[in-house]
């Protein structure tokens, strides 16, 4: 189950989130929680990834949610994404590599 999809800074730290992570591994059967760590850049062709912009999550959140997920006996998987500021699908990023022909 993927969990924190668009979530801002100090949405993890809420007891509300806490709840929603409580209903997830004790009714819904969840032993495997996915959280969505996101990040920005400028444009599709950025190659600037903003971690630390005062929107993301912080290293101390992700970390005390994953360890509120082991102590509910469930595993947890990481999952690193990029959106992109000005509004972009992400599915248009491309990192363009000048040295390397264009691909068909």
């Amino acid at each position: 189950m993927t969990y924190g999809y668009q979530d801002r800074r100090g949405d993890w730290l809420t007891t509300e989130s806490r709840r929603s992570m409580d209903y997830l591994l004790q009714n819904m059967g969840v032993n495997t929680v996915t959280l969505a760590v996101e990040t920005m850049q400028a444009h599709t062709y950025s190659d600037n990834f903003d971690w630390q912009n005062e929107k993301m999550l912080t290293d101390s959140e992700v970390s005390k949610m994953i360890e509120y997920v082991h102590q509910n006996k469930a595993q947890v998987f990481l999952k690193p994404m990029i959106d992109v500021a000005d509004g972009t699908w992400r599915a248009y990023i491309n990192f363009l590599d000048h040295a390397e022909p264009c691909e068909p």
